[in-house]
């Protein structure tokens, strides 16, 4: 399977405290006409942090079941190295094509760049999947170089990255320094447009929660070279990307989801919906970025 294209994170709908299963169904459905390439189940758009084992254990099986035939890339990333390796094999047992596997950060003093290549090197040569490194200093307060990278990329089995930071300077080093088989992933909807153009090969973004469509024409339209037919619609997603997905996180992106039909629903606690002040801003921003 391949790792071009646009990937959805998908969030996780909740119902009487557990997983919305018809619910989950019912985006699956509606993004299958979009032109997405795969899913992302267990990352942080999909509060997975927030989930017990066996939720993200039907997660997975629930997300294989309702898309046969995409790429299913599942978040395996723990703390430990062992806790990875066994998380990434019992992915790949329930139907995971790809790991997705953030950088551990809670001894970030400590995660040296020595310390990030073996963990990542031994998860890989444990893996049955491919390994894709999940960096995200929002949320980690670490950042990954580009000479970690660039070694990592030369591990037959870690055959990409999601670079989720906003620094263009960084993501033209990387597609430089890189392999053409390793993939560069946009995960910071700020960056979707450059990053396409420095060469990136897709892109994972929470965005295509409520914007899946026009993620896609985005890329699409910049393969084929149209770059002011993709500027013009990057432009009217980026207010959405830095107003909704920025500033509200998931309960945002799940309240646009709802205004739009889809199946957000509420987040779970410690997360709350916002208000009813906020979701009539949110209403207004998809009106005028003519998603409603």
């Amino acid at each position: 399977m391949s790792l071009k294209g646009i990937f959805c994170p998908v969030v996780t709908p909740f119902t009487g405290g557990g997983i919305a299963v018809d619910g989950f169904r019912r985006n699956i459905d509606f993004w299958t006409s979009t032109g997405l390439s795969g899913y992302v189940i267990l990352g942080s758009t999909g509060e997975a942090a927030l989930l017990t084992e066996s939720e993200r254990a039907a997660l997975i099986q629930l997300a294989r079941e309702c898309a046969p035939d995409q790429s299913l890339i599942v978040g395996t990333g723990c703390e430990a190295t062992e806790a990875t390796i066994r998380s990434t094999k019992a992915a790949a047992d329930l139907g995971a094509d790809y790991a997705l596997v953030i950088t551990p950060s809670y001894f970030k003093a400590q995660m040296t760049p020595d310390c990030l290549r073996a963990h990542f090197l031994t998860v890989a040569d444990e893996s049955p999947v491919p390994v894709i490194v999940y960096n995200v200093p929002k949320f980690t307060d670490l950042d990954i170089s580009p000479d970690v990278v660039a070694d990592l990329a030369r591990h037959e089995n870690i055959c990409a990255m999601k670079e989720s930071a906003d620094d263009l300077v960084k993501l033209a080093t990387l597609s430089g320094n890189i392999s053409p088989e390793f993939e560069l992933l946009i995960g910071n909807a700020g960056v979707f447009l450059a990053g396409l153009s420095a060469g990136a090969g897709g892109a994972i973004l929470a965005l295509c929660n409520f914007a899946a469509r026009e993620c896609v024409e985005v890329y699409n339209l910049v393969r084929r070279q149209s770059y002011d037919e993709a500027r013009e619609i990057f432009l009217r997603l980026l207010p959405l990307a830095t107003a909704i997905v920025g500033k509200h996180g998931v309960p945002g992106i799940k309240a646009a989801m709802d205004i739009r039909g889809q199946c957000g629903g509420e987040p779970r606690r410690p997360l709350l919906p916002p208000a009813a002040k906020v979701k009539l801003e949110i209403e207004g921003l998809l009106r005028e970025a003519e998603l409603l």
